[in-house]
C-alpha cells in the first residue's frame, strides 16, 4: 500500500466517527437518543462485518476494509454522542454521575482490551478476530435498546 492509502486505511474509523458526530447535530432531534443508539449499534456491527469481508485482499478488498471502517466509525460517532445524554435522562439523579462515568470507564477498558488483542492475536488473520469482537457487543446494545424506553 502507498503511504496515503495506508494512512486512510488506519484513520477511516476516525473519519467515520467525525462524520457521525457531525451528522448527530442534524439527526439527533428527529431520531431521539434511543433510536440513535440503536442505529449506532447497527452501523458499527455492519461496519465490523464489512471490514472482515475485506481483510486479506488488495484493490477492491482494501476499499471494502476502508468502507467498513468508515461505517463502523459512523456508528461510534452516533453512539458516543447519544449515550451520555440517554443515560442522564433515564437514571435517577443520585446515580446519574456514576452511570455516565461508568460508560467512560468501559470505553477506556475497551481501548485497553484492543491494545491487548493486538498483542495476543499475532497471526496473519488477526484482524478478522479483532474486527469480529464488536459484533456481540453491537447485538447486545441493539437488543437492549429495543427493549428500553
Amino acid at each position: 500500500l502507498s503511504p496515503l492509502l495506508d494512512s486512510i486505511l488506519h484513520s477511516a474509523s476516525l473519519m467515520g466517527a467525525l462524520l457521525g458526530t457531525v451528522g448527530t447535530f442534524f439527526a439527533a432531534t428527529w431520531l431521539g437518543r434511543r433510536r440513535q443508539l440503536m442505529l449506532g449499534a447497527a452501523l458499527y456491527g455492519c461496519g465490523s462485518i464489512v471490514t472482515v469481508l475485506g481483510v486479506g485482499g488488495s484493490g477492491a478488498k482494501t476499499a471494502c476494509v476502508i468502507a467498513g471502517r468508515l461505517v463502523y466509525g459512523l456508528g461510534i460517532g452516533l453512539s458516543m454522542h447519544a449515550a451520555p445524554t440517554y443515560i442522564s435522562e433515564v437514571t435517577p439523579s443520585r446515580v446519574r454521575g456514576l452511570f455516565v462515568s461508568l460508560k467512560e470507564g468501559f470505553i477506556v477498558i475497551g481501548i485497553m482490551l484492543g491494545f491487548g488483542a493486538a498483542v495476543v492475536f499475532t497471526a496473519a488473520t488477526a484482524w478478522v478476530e479483532i474486527w469480529l469482537a464488536p459484533l456481540p457487543i453491537a447485538a447486545v446494545v441493539l437488543a437492549g435498546m429495543a427493549t428500553l424506553p
